[in-house]
């Protein structure tokens, strides 16, 4: 489609359409620019992703052991109506 633009601009009879190409290389700059910027999120994503798994893994190998404690105990009012 790129083409056909530019064939229709130059067939207006303005030039060479030079402002066209620039535009385009614009395009073409920030499409880059964009790319590089999703690379560089998916590897820092990636690199969270490995630090939290090291974190993890340092906690449970290192960590205490974990030993049930005392039971949660639920304390009601005497005077609570029962709804059973």
């Amino acid at each position: 489609m790129a083409f056909w633009l530019a064939a229709a601009y130059k067939a207006k009879g303005r030039g060479e359409g030079r402002s066209f190409r620039r535009s385009r290389s614009y395009k073409s700059g920030v499409r880059n620019l964009i790319k590089r910027l999703a690379v560089w999120a998916f590897y820092a994503v990636g690199a969270l992703a490995i630090a939290y798994l090291a974190l993890y893994a340092y906690a449970m190998f290192s960590g205490h052991p974990i030993v049930p404690g005392d039971p949660i105990r639920i304390f009601r009012s005497p005077d609570a109506p029962s709804y059973s």
